[in-house]
This record gives structure tokens, C-alpha cells and sequence, in this order.
């Protein structure tokens, strides 16, 4: 309910407001009549005391509450055109030459209807209490018979031997004034519930928030900024509390209208990481939002939300560390991998089944900017084409027969902020492949059956074990949706090109499965090392696992011998490939071996060319030895 009051000292003009007050029917209007100025002004402070939100009054006593600084807005009672016309036009045809004393939105209004005069009236601007007396002298300079205004702005006429034409105000006036008080008091409520609600808002952020003005001094801080600094009071110099660094960087950004993200900043030997927000108005700087965090929470926050991805299974668990190998083909990789995590562009991971494309996709995000953000892994072959845009993109409540109520959020929404790893992209459906081409260029994505886009800011990895460009000759691939995925591009090699690397793979996976069943650790006498050196490995790495894994729950004893190896293999393969000749061998096991070995060892070297040198780097043993085998066999 609005709280109007109307300050008058004609006696017409009070009746008329009191008629107008009893006639407004929203809100409290308070009308009182007083005699001078002192009484005027002491009244008005009382109604501000009372909680008036707004004055109303005549132009002059307006000037006068105005001079006493009185801290609600006031309203001045316009007065009507035609009224002030017909006034005019009276005074004129009785008087002749007339002047017209008031404030200039007075004169305006008579400007405007002038031209309906017989001759032009005199104008006589009235800004203060002391313009009166003056306005009364420059008439009768001016040879004026009459003068029109207000009260007080025509008291001094008769002095001068001017004839006084008193305009009076009617209840259409004061109605209109009381409407432009009340749509000014609405005005200010709004922008009071704004203020409040942005204020409760700044304050229950649990960042700290510090508002500076374009000179860099203190305007607003929040509670949690204020419990930063220490501060109890806001009316202390709140400048003083921050240090000349803070402020330096704060009038850098300002200055250079920069935006500042994540500097660390100390105070009182804790550390803050700090960001600051430059802001403009009327198209300039105007100041900043300084957002301040503790350091601790802010490591805090981030365990917190990996914790919660993980929850979700939204976490990439693997990094760099993780790939086992020292061998100069992967240690490459390795190099070629880390140099593409520092970017956003695609990568497309190729290799063999089990070669670890999941390994290097998981480690190039948790080495990336987005590491804090979720890696959510969609294998595109175990989810049938006509499931798999759905759940790419998600979809409306009612988008099709059997969506779930409410919709669902896709999973390139859930990699926001995030990497989204395509696995087994090459298996995907040729009209899947056109939305995600899309999705590539953009960035963007919609769900189904809606019309909304939604933006989406995703580092998308493929992987694949299928050869791309050969499924691109047999239109089995969009040529076009290859080359947007093979922007970055890293080729994984078979286990049988880093022989060097197995028997660490072997001990690092013979330790990880006797810890988890609690077990002590198996020992591979050299015999049984050998075979396992000299099987092709069709399966990399993931057959190898699989293998020691078997290995360590049907082992009986601690050392494993070649036979217990070769029993191991077989459950999953053929023997053949292990030594074709093996089974039909009546030889004994090291004859066995050796025949198998030499075997291996010619076709390594067939497939280097004779290269020697090659094929004991490929074998991972020395030139000597490869030498030495030969002689022997």
C-alpha cells in the first residue's frame, strides 16, 4: 500500500486534495494544510519519519523542500493546459499586457497555448524563495498590468502595484499527481525487491564477493568476503583492508576492461584463488566484482565433484601414469598423446582390439583443462542404432512410444565441461553419423522431439579398431565425418610390436591380480616366460590380462612352469597358435620350445627383410643373442 502525503496552504487547494484523497482508493494519502515555510518543512519531516514514501506539493513550497533536503522524492501538482489557457485568456481581455511567474515546467505548458493569445505574455522563471520578490520587480520594469501564477509565486505583485491572478487547483490535478506518486512509488518497490533479492543472492554465494567502483574503491562486499577480511562493520575503510597487490590487479582490470580469471592471490599467509569481472554501463567501465575462494576450498570443491563423478561412473580413472611400457613405440605415443591434451580438437585413437584405446582416451582428459569435468564413455557397438541417437542426444517427454516420462538428459549434455569418449565409433549408422558430424561443426546439439538447441561445450575422442578410410572407399563411412573425427590422430601399436615391454606388463598385471585375491605373488620360471614371449598375441594386451588373471586363480604353486602356461593359453585358444607343430612334437618341452622359438625368430625376420638388427628389437633381445639362437637352432 502506497503512503502519499500533500503538503498545501490555500485553503481551496487543501479542500480540493482532501476530495481528491477520499476519491484514490489504493493506498494511504495524508493531506495537510500549513501556513509558512518553516511549518511546511517541519510537517514533511514528521511524514518521512511516519514512513511517507512520497511528498506532493505546489512548485513553490516544492523548491523549499526540496533546499531542506528532504530524502523522499516529491511530485509537483501540474497544472492543466486548458485551464491555464482559459486563465490566461481571462486575465488578458481584463488586464491587457500580463506576465506569467512559476517554474519553468509552467512556462512551458504556457508556451504551448500562446499562440491562442491576442498578444505574447511575459515569462518569469521561478526557482527559489528568492525569485519572488524579483519576478514582481523585473514586471513592473516590464510594464505588466497583471501577473498570473502561483501563490507564492505572485505574493510580492501588489507590493509593486500589480494586480495578483491567483492560479488554483483543481481535484483532476491532484488527482494526476497522486497517480504519478503512486507510479513512482511502484517504481521504487520494484527496484527495492530487486536490490533485496540481489543482495540476499550476493550474500548467500559462498564466494567472497567484493563490488568496486571505477576509481577501485570499495561499494558492496558479502558476508563471506567480509568474514575473509575480518570485518564486523561495513561503515570501517573497507579500501585499507586490501593489500597494494589485490589492488594493483583489480585497477588493471578495470582500467584495461579485462577480465581476470583464477590468479592466486595471499592474505594473512592463506591464498586465495581470485577472478575479477570488469562491468560497464552506458557503454562504460564502471567498475568490478572481485570473486574470491580459499585455496583449500577450492581443492575442496574439485575432490567433491570427482568424487560425485565417479558416483555416476562420469570420471576418467586412468592417467599417463597407468600405461605400463618402456619401449621407444609407446614411449612415443605416450609424448604424441600428452601434446594433444593440451588442445580441444578431435582425436581419433586407432589400433587393434585390447590395445588400450580406453587407457589413452581416460589419460588425455585427466591430463586436459577439462580434467575437473566429467569423461563419459559410450561404446557405439553395444548400443543398437536405433537406441543410440536417443541416448546420445536424449529426448522429450513423449518423443516417441516408450520415452521415459519427463525426457531424458543425453550424454553429450552429460560431458558438458567435459570429454565424451566414442568408442568404437566405426560401428555407428550412417544417419547417426550426419547428426554427429553436426555436433562436431557446432557444437550444438537436440534432443529428440524437441526444437530447442542446446549448446554444448564437449572435447569429443574416437576410437576405432576398423580401418576408416578403407569403410570410406566402400561408402560404409561419411568421408566428410572422417575428416572432422582424424583432426588429431594417434595409431596404437599390437603387443607383438613391443615385446619389450611384456614382461613388465606381465609383472604389473601378476601384482595387480595376487593383490586382489590375495595371493602371493607368482613367479614365471623362464621356460614358461618364453612362451608367452613367443605367442602372437592376437588379443594385446586385454588377452594378456585375461590370461595372467586365469593364470593366477588355477595356479597351485608359486613358481609356473611351461606347462601350466601352455594349459592356461589353451582354455582360450587354439594350440596352434601357439606352436602348430607342438602337439604332434614327441620331442621333449625344451626341444619343443626351441623348434617353436627358432620358428618365430625366421618369421620375424622375413617379415623385416633379413633386417637382423630389426627383428631383434621387434623379438626384444640383443643383436648377439638373436645371433646366437640362430647358430643353435
Amino acid at each position: 500500500m502506497a503512503k502519499i502525503g500533500i503538503i498545501l496552504e490555500l485553503d481551496s487547494t487543501y479542500y480540493e486534495a482532501l476530495s481528491a484523497s477520499k476519491n484514490y482508493p489504493d493506498g494511504t494519502i495524508d493531506v495537510v494544510k500549513v501556513t509558512d515555510y518553516e511549518g511546511g518543512i517541519k510537517e514533511a519531516k514528521k511524514m518521512v519519519k511516519d514512513g511517507t514514501q512520497i511528498l506532493i506539493s505546489r512548485a513553490g513550497y516544492i523548491l523549499k523542500l526540496r533546499s531542506a533536503n528532504i530524502s523522499i522524492p516529491i511530485v509537483e501538482i501540474p497544472f492543466s493546459t486548458g485551464k491555464l489557457l482559459g486563465e490566461l485568456v481571462r486575465a488578458q481581455k481584463q488586464y491587457g499586457t500580463i506576465g506569467l511567474a512559476g517554474t519553468n515546467s509552467l512556462l512551458e505548458a504556457a508556451k504551448e497555448v500562446e499562440c491562442a493569445l491576442d498578444n505574447k505574455i511575459h515569462y518569469y522563471e521561478v526557482n527559489s524563495a528568492e525569485d519572488y520578490e524579483k519576478a514582481s520587480i523585473e514586471a513592473k520594469k516590464d510594464g505588466i498590468h497583471a501577473l498570473v501564477g502561483g501563490y507564492d509565486e505572485t505574493r510580492y505583485a501588489n507590493m509593486y502595484g500589480i494586480e495578483r491572478i491567483i492560479l488554483t487547483t483543481s481535484e483532476d490535478e491532484i488527482l494526476f499527481a497522486i497517480s504519478e506518486a503512486k507510479n513512482i512509488i511502484d517504481h521504487i518497490n520494484i527496484k527495492n525487491k530487486q536490490n533485496e533479492e540481489l543482495n540476499t543472492i550476493f550474500n548467500i554465494i559462498d564466494e567472497g564477493l567484493v563490488k568496486f567502483d571505477e576509481k577501485c574503491k570499495v561499494t558492496l562486499m558479502n558476508q563471506p568476503a567480509a568474514a575473509i577480511f575480518g570485518v564486523s562493520d561495513n561503515n570501517c575503510d573497507l579500501n585499507s583492508i586490501f593489500p597494494l597487490p589485490w589492488i594493483e590487479q583489480i585497477k588493471s582490470a578495470i582500467n584495461k576492461n579485462e577480465t581476470t580469471l583464477n590468479v592466486l592471490l595471499e592474505h594473512k599467509n592463506n591464498k586465495y584463488v581470485t577472478s575479477i569481472y570488469p562491468f560497464c554501463s552506458n557503454n562504460t567501465i564502471s567498475g568490478a566484482v572481485v570473486k574470491l575462494q580459499r585455496f583449500n576450498d577450492v581443492q575442496g570443491m574439485a575432490a567433491s565433484v570427482r568424487s560425485q563423478l565417479s558416483k555416476q561412473g562420469l570420471i576418467a580413472a586412468h592417467t599417463f601414469e597407468d600405461i605400463i611400457g618402456n619401449s621407444s613405440i609407446i614411449k612415443e605415443k605416450i609424448v604424441l598423446a600428452k601434446r594433444y591434451s593440451g588442445v580441444d580438437s578431435t582425436v581419433l585413437i586407432t589400433g587393434e582390439s585390447g590395445t588400450g584405446k580406453e587407457l589413452f582416451a581416460q589419460s588425455i582428459h585427466n591430463c586436459s583443462p577439462r580434467a575437473n569435468g566429467p569423461f563419459v564413455a559410450v561404446n557405439c557397438a553395444a548400443i543398437p542404432s536405433t537406441l543410440l541417437e536417443s541416448e546420445l542426444f536424449g529426448y522429450i517427454d513423449g518423443a516417441f512410444t516408450g520415452a521415459k516420462k519427463g525426457g531424458k538428459v543425453g550424454l553429450f549434455e552429460l560431458a558438458h565441461k567435459g570429454t565424451i569418449f566414442l568408442d568404437e565409433i566405426g560401428e555407428i549408422d550412417i544417419s547417426i553419423q550426419t547428426r554427429l558430424l553436426r555436433v562436431l561443426e557446432e557444437r550444438r546439439i537436440m534432443r529428440l522431439g524437441d526444437d530447442k538447441i542446446i549448446p554444448v561445450n564437449v572435447r569429443i575422442i574416437a576410437a576405432t579398431n576398423k580401418n576408416l578410410q578403407e569403410m570410406v572407399k566402400k561408402n560404409q563411412f561419411r568421408e566428410d565425418f572422417f575428416y572432422r573425427l582424424n583432426v588429431l590422430a594417434i595409431e596404437l601399436p599390437p603387443l607383438r610390436n613391443r615385446k619389450p615391454d611384456l614382461e613388465m606388463l606381465i609383472h604389473h598385471l601378476l601384482l595387480r591380480e595376487c593383490t586382489k585375491m590375495k595371493r602371493p605373488l607368482i613367479n614365471i620360471k623362464p621356460e614358461a616366460m618364453e612362451l608367452l614371449y613367443s605367442y602372437n598375441w592376437p588379443g594385446n594386451i586385454r588377452e594378456l590380462a585375461n590370461i595372467i588373471e586365469r593364470l593366477v586363480v588355477v595356479s597351485m604353486h608359486k613358481d609356473v612352469d611351461a606347462k601350466t602356461i601352455k594349459e592356461t593359453m589353451g582354455l582360450t585358444i587354439s594350440s596352434d597358435k601357439i606352436s602348430e607343430n607342438a602337439e604332434k612334437s614327441t620331442f621333449s618341452a625344451n626341444n619343443m620350445l626351441k623348434s617353436e622359438e627358432i620358428s618365430i625368430i625366421h618369421r620375424v625376420l622375413d617379415e623385416c627383410g633379413g633386417n637382423k638388427t630389426e627383428a631383434a628389437c621387434k623379438l626384444g633381445i640383443s643383436r648377439p643373442t638373436l645371433y646366437k639362437k640362430l647358430k643353435n637352432g
